[in-house]
């Protein structure tokens, strides 16, 4: 058992290893300054020169103002003294902006070097104590959190606090290893991981204890933990990144705000003040990030020492949770923690009113942005149907074995022609499927699609291929399979440029109306098959209302939109309803009025509309139990056997309709009414009375007009044409 803490420990600590590596990474680039203040020199004696033609421009431009309106040039933020006190304080800015700079980079890099942040919080660590790194305290106390003296232990050995504990128990000692190396006191340990003198894998000497219950170990909480920040410190490497790129623009940019507070107008000053915040913003970026990781650190360490009770404090009523329920408990306060990390940024930077650069922990966004996942897609893809079409090609080429030379010739060049045209045909493919991913899943998924079609497409051509074989010429017929390597290039060649050919003609109109037509007949199909829908759906109601004593809803729980004092006495859809609505119309045609349920009279056209508007809601309520998904029909919690056989011909008539408008998707009129493939799936419901449903049956008129028109001036044209 030992043996199986050892490595978990070890990989534990391969992880916080891992998050000191990233802060130093984090560190350089946050103390990273791209311009020396001798190239920020030469950059604002360039702008000398565009500075003193603005002046020019300006002082002309204010004697113009002063000669048209003389009051302005002695009064106003427009006045001339306020101009020239604006340009000498503009020239005093940049003449000291390169030494502002070298102030600030120093005082950030002084504060980043001493470690200050961390050492604060952690105030275990005296400020003038060099104890490692910031990066390296934070995985330190977060480690330690999570590898800590049992309670019992300690106090079996007369120590209440666990620091006391771990530091003066001599029996804390690592595993026997060859000369006794390895038997050193965790104290040492923990002096050398935070002096950077040893490694935190260097616990993994400590399983022993872990086993005699010496030391508490929570794994795999610490393995999430250690994980997490990883992924922060991670994201926070990329923040700095962009941070040294946008410091260095700032910095090029700096002489435009400077300039701007010259020129005449309250507006333009602003640009200097928004360059000043932005500028600060961006130096404040390092230490919110820097406090947001200790502050999360030091919670951590509150948490577990309250939970453990490491110095004699337990958390109100912790008692009352079973051993099983505690770590759970903490578990979720430390991820909380650490979730906590990400939004201390956006806090601090809406609290001081400071732009933080978003302070996200989208790592697909900063992946995305960069073009990661769309380049792992397209690789993904590339090397994916490398290895598909390279195993086709073998394949093939086995194939033709005892068939000649020739043939086995043109296998071998096909197939490898064949592998490069997939492999780059699926790069391609799966890198522009990924062009918006936001995830690995989204890359994943990009790159199957990609090999998808990149194989349908190949499929595509073996068969263009071999239905082409045969072209024929001038009314003749020629077999080009058979001509060795380039037969099938040849008949796919000539294919392709009749088919073009085809397409011109259909594009200049000269046998554009047979498509029309076509259309036109695929438009009456789709309105019959909506059609077919409602007709079998009044057709059932009205066969089952027929029906004496039967009283049917077939599952539909809406009720009837009519609220008038005639129609709430018919707000359930059942056939009796309908079968009585119906009597009362036919009754009041006969003698000019039926009598409702409260003996009031009413008249055959209020009994007419009101049966009219019923039968439409009722039957609508059919239709959309026929176009219920598959699923769900196929529920009989939701749709019974009863209902299911007596809903039959409507559900036939529903599905046809589906999947005509499924196999049609393509045609402009389905979908400029809003349908896709998703929305048409078999598992989805429609409904008679969404938008798209709505759209279609305009959409197939409107279409089927202007169609109509075009044949007409078709037919016109070629009337003409043969006079």
């Amino acid at each position: 058992m030992a043996t199986v803490w050892s490595v978990l420990l070890f990989l534990d600590g391969a992880i916080y290893d891992l998050i000191c590596f990233l802060y130093d990474i984090f560190d350089y680039l946050s103390k990273l300054n791209i311009f020396k203040e001798a190239d920020y020199q030469g950059i604002v004696n360039r702008v000398y020169i565009i500075l003193g033609l603005i002046m020019l421009f300006v002082l002309a431009y204010s004697l113009l103002r002063a000669v048209i309106n003389p009051d302005e040039f002695s009064k106003g933020e427009t006045s001339f003294p306020n101009l020239i006190k604006n340009v000498v304080v503009s020239l005093v800015i940049i003449v000291i902006l390169p030494t502002v700079f070298t102030v600030v980079f120093n005082i950030q890099n002084s504060i980043l070097n001493n470690d200050v942040i961390p050492k604060l919080i952690l105030d275990e660590y005296d400020l003038n104590e060099e104890n490692g790194n910031g990066g390296r305290l934070i995985a330190f106390y977060t480690f330690e959190a999570f590898l800590f003296p049992d309670v019992d232990y300690c106090d079996s050995l007369g120590f209440e606090d666990l620091t006391l504990c771990r530091m003066s128990a001599g029996e804390l000692k690592g595993n026997d290893g060859w000369f006794g190396q390895w038997g050193d006191h965790i104290t040492k340990t923990d002096d050398g991981v935070l002096n950077q003198e040893r490694s935190f894998t260097w616990y993994s000497n400590y399983s022993e204890l872990v086993r005699d219950g010496k030391l508490k170990y929570y794994f795999p909480i610490s393995t999430a933990a250690g994980i997490f920040i990883l992924w922060v410190m991670a994201n926070f490497c990329f923040d700095m990144a962009i941070r040294v790129i946008k410091l260095a623009f700032y910095q090029i940019i700096a002489p435009i705000p400077v300039v701007c507070r010259i020129l005449p107008g309250g507006k333009m000053k602003d640009v200097f003040s928004n360059w000043v915040r932005q500028v600060i913003s961006i130096f404040a970026e390092v230490f919110i990030r820097i406090g947001a990781m200790t502050i999360g650190v030091y919670l951590i360490n509150i948490i577990v020492e309250m939970f453990t009770g490491a110095k004699g404090r337990y958390l109100p009523n912790i008692s009352s949770l079973n051993w099983a329920q505690r770590p759970i408990a903490m578990a979720l306060l430390i991820m909380g923690t650490v979730i906590f990390i990400k939004q201390v940024p956006k806090i601090l930077g809406d609290l001081l009113k400071l732009d933080t650069g978003g302070m996200k922990l989208g790592l697909m966004d900063k992946l995305a942005m960069g073009g990661g996942l769309l380049a792992g897609a397209a690789v993904g893809g590339g090397v994916s149907m490398l290895a598909k079409n390279a195993v086709a090609a073998g394949r093939n080429f086995h194939a033709t074995k005892g068939k000649g030379f020739w043939a086995r010739t043109g296998a071998l060049a096909g197939g490898i022609t064949s592998t490069a045209a997939g492999a780059l045909s699926g790069t391609l493919r799966s890198g522009w499927g990924a062009k918006n991913a936001k995830s690995f899943k989204d890359m994943k998924g990009a790159a199957g699609k990609g090999v998808a079609d990149a194989t349908k497409a190949r499929k595509t051509r073996a068969a263009y291929k071999a239905s082409h074989s045969s072209v024929t010429v001038a009314g003749r017929s020629f077999d080009v399979g058979k001509i060795p390597l380039v037969g099938g290039m040849i008949g796919s060649s000539v294919g392709h440029a009749q088919d073009a050919w085809h397409g011109a003609k259909g594009w200049l109109g000269i046998d554009n109306m047979q498509s029309l037509i076509d259309d036109n007949k695929l438009i009456d199909d789709i309105s019959s098959k909506r059609k077919s829908v409602k007709s079998a759906a009044e057709d059932l109601l009205i066969g089952e209302s027929n029906k004496a004593g039967t009283n049917k809803d077939f599952g539909i729980t809406s009720t009837f939109s009519n609220t008038s004092n005639l129609g709430m006495q018919y707000q359930v859809f059942n056939t009796s309803a309908l079968r009585d609505l119906r009597q009362k119309m036919e009754l009041a045609k006969q003698v000019g009025s039926a009598k409702d349920n409260f003996g009031v009279d009413v008249s055959a056209a209020e009994w007419e509309n009101l049966y009219g508007q019923y039968l439409k809601e009722f039957s609508e309520g059919v239709q959309n139990r026929a176009l219920m998904g598959s699923d769900d029909w196929n529920n009989s919690l939701i749709v019974s056997d009863s209902d299911r056989a007596d809903l039959s011909d409507v559900r036939i008539a529903a599905k046809n309709l589906r999947d005509s408008l499924k196999a049609n998707l393509g045609a402009k009129y389905i979908a400029e009414s809003g349908f896709n493939a998703s929305m048409l799936d078999d598992k989805k419901a429609l409904d008679v009375s969404m938008t798209e449903m709505k759209k279609l049956g305009d959409n197939l008129k409107i279409t089927k007009t202007d169609n109509s028109m075009k044949i007409n001036e078709l037919m016109k044209k070629q009337q003409d044409s043969n006079k």
